[in-house]
């Protein structure tokens, strides 16, 4: 686990600029605080700005219209996957547990449940890519 890291910092090591932050940050995807006058990231925002910071130095640039509006679609949709898995877990699966069993399930299922989760998008990713081949081929012929 790392401490919350000073903006500036996390701007020497990243490949997005300052209004690709900002656009971040006005949707809700990274929550900074704001330390004498200073912002801050957390680790869960920080591992977030460098996955979407990787994302760019592989060649998906805003030039091919990869922009930070594309977040809008994860955002919505795993923000209504993590209602359900919060309700579900609530409901059914903390029922009677103490909050150190509760704590303990959840620092042992997020990390299971994102294997999941990036295994059925890696599927159905490969799904469509087959469709979109097929109707390409069929175009072509």
């Amino acid at each position: 686990e790392i401490s919350d890291i000073l903006h500036s910092e996390v701007m020497k090591h990243i490949d997005l600029t300052e209004e690709e932050m900002e656009a971040i940050e006005t949707r809700g995807a990274i929550t900074p605080e704001y330390k004498r006058g200073k912002k801050y990231y957390n680790e869960v925002d920080y591992r977030l700005i460098k996955a979407l910071s990787d994302f760019r130095a592989l060649g998906f640039s805003a030039d091919m219209g990869i922009t930070v509006e594309e977040l809008d679609t994860y955002l919505r949709l795993i923000g209504e996957l993590a209602k359900s898995e919060s309700t579900v877990f609530v409901e059914r699966i903390a029922r009677g547990k103490t909050a150190e069993e509760i704590a303990d399930l959840v620092k042992k299922g997020v990390p299971a449940i994102n294997e999941v989760i990036s295994a059925l998008h890696h599927k159905f990713i490969l799904d469509e890519l087959k469709v979109l081949g097929q109707l390409a081929s069929a175009k072509t012929k």
